[in-house]
């Protein structure tokens, strides 16, 4: 149906969905690691942040390569990674003074 991402339209509508999904997966990451160590049940947590990070992701990636083409999918991950180093810039360690408190603020 759009074969080849159909158009420049899908391709900048791959690319935000790219950074919408890469928000998503990197920010549940994030949230996850921040929480595993006062977390009860840390297994737990870790796999359900798994799931519900990786089965959105894998059903949006491929309804995008199927119905829009590999090209949309190219953008998309683009987008994915561009997310992964804007959040590394602006989550990283140089941002956190300290250990993560329980309720989520950095400890000083």
């Amino acid at each position: 149906m759009f074969a080849n991402g159909g158009g420049f339209g899908w391709l900048a509508v791959s690319f935000i969905a790219g950074t919408a999904s890469g928000a998503i997966y990197f920010g549940g990451l994030w949230w996850t690691v921040r929480r595993i160590p006062f977390s009860r049940h840390p297994i737990a947590l870790y796999l359900g942040s798994v799931v519900f990070r990786l089965i959105p992701l894998v059903v949006v990636y491929y309804y995008f390569l199927v119905y829009l083409g590999w090209l949309s999918l190219l953008m998309l991950l683009v987008g994915f990674f561009a997310t992964r180093v804007a959040m590394t810039v602006l989550l990283g360690p140089s941002r956190s003074s300290g250990p993560p408190s329980p309720n989520g603020e950095s400890v000083r």
